[in-house]
């Protein structure tokens, strides 16, 4: 079969104007809000346009921690560490069901999203019910995929802080520790003696310099990854399951074929989505200072946010359905499906 031939960034174009036609054909404030609320929705389980606000206060020396009160709130956590132990239970329990439900709404909200931006209508309640299945699907697949970087974090993690905590016993790690924390030199050679190093202002052990560096590499690595993967998931397994019925790991193998087929499209791909984020950063730091922050403080209000940069999240989203419909009609959402089209076949990779 041919391979397709597909130009990313004659995608923007039509992606742009189709943009417009949603946006301000008809203009409405309660359809911005509408969109506004389902990106919201969407943005819970990833990255968004969230605006930190910079510090311009100097750097600030910790106040000295008074020893007694330090020993007496280690004499409380000795004698009450069971009722401490529940608490963190408790708010472990309510800290991953809190997750599970940011990332189901993240699910639910990017097929309404998604069905939105195709059909041109802004509506919640029939989308939502519409793609229920493969939302859940997809939702499922996202904790999956969460679930396998966070035990490959952890993999690589674990074995690093035990050989730090076997090895770094003296250096200046440790007498940077105890000044932290308010002591003087002579309390601090004698801590450090007391900790059960020594005070001779040992350097860090080389071994633990190297393992430190390496898991950096894979934990930026891992990041990265992940990053690209949740990518892809948001931008091209979400379409192909919107316009399969298929679920999220039949509709990644499908996408993947794409991708392994079509390595230098994607690596383009990438590239302009990072460039079209840098631009959208640098366009909202520029008015934000134009507007002495009031624009900020705008961009900071959840769904007030994303009503008000609603074209350039229309854009990111409708920016990869133009990409996927150039490898052919079968992969084309903004076909309207007759009613009697059978669900679920997956279009033929090219």
């Amino acid at each position: 079969m041919p391979r397709a031939d597909v130009r990313v960034l004659e995608a923007l174009p039509p992606a742009w104007a189709h943009v417009r036609r949603v946006l301000f054909q008809p203009f409405g404030v309660g359809r911005w809000l509408t969109l506004g609320f389902l990106s919201f929705l969407q943005s819970l389980g990833e990255g968004g346009f969230n605006v930190h606000l910079p510090s311009f206060s100097g750097p600030e020396r910790a106040e000295p921690v008074d020893r007694e009160v330090l020993q007496e709130v280690l004499r409380w956590v000795s004698e009450h560490w069971p009722f401490l132990l529940g608490i963190c239970g408790v708010l472990l329990v309510l800290g991953i069901g809190l997750v599970l439900l940011l990332v189901w709404l993240s699910a639910r909200g990017t097929f309404a999203y998604l069905d939105c931006i195709v059909t041109n209508r802004a509506e919640v309640r029939r989308p939502w019910r519409e793609h229920r299945a493969i939302a859940n699907s997809y939702f499922g697949f996202r904790v999956v995929v969460g679930l396998i970087i966070l035990a490959v974090i952890v993999v690589i993690t674990v074995p690093v802080v035990v050989l730090a905590a076997s090895r770094l016993r003296t250096g200046e790690g440790l007498r940077a520790w105890v000044l932290e924390y308010g002591m003087r030199d002579a309390e601090c050679e004698i801590a450090m003696h007391a900790l059960g190093g020594g005070g001779d202002g040992a350097s860090i052990d080389p071994t633990v310099l190297v393992v430190l560096i390496v898991w950096a590499v894979l934990l930026i690595l891992v990041v990265l990854a992940s990053v690209v993967l949740d990518l892809l998931l948001v931008d091209f397994v979400a379409p192909v399951q919107y316009l399969t019925k298929v679920g999220a790991f039949e509709a990644l193998k499908a996408v993947w074929g794409l991708v392994t087929s079509h390595v230098g499209v994607f690596l383009l791909y990438l590239i302009v989505r990072l460039a079209l984020a840098l631009a959208v950063g640098c366009g909202i730091f520029v008015v934000g200072c134009l507007t002495c922050c009031v624009f900020f403080c705008i961009a900071a209000i959840p769904v007030v946010s994303q009503t008000v940069l609603q074209p350039v999240y229309a854009l990111f989203r409708a920016f990869p359905l133009f990409v996927l419909r150039q490898w052919g009609p079968a992969w084309d959402v903004f076909v309207p499906p007759t009613s009697d089209a059978p669900s679920g076949p997956m279009p033929p990779t090219v």
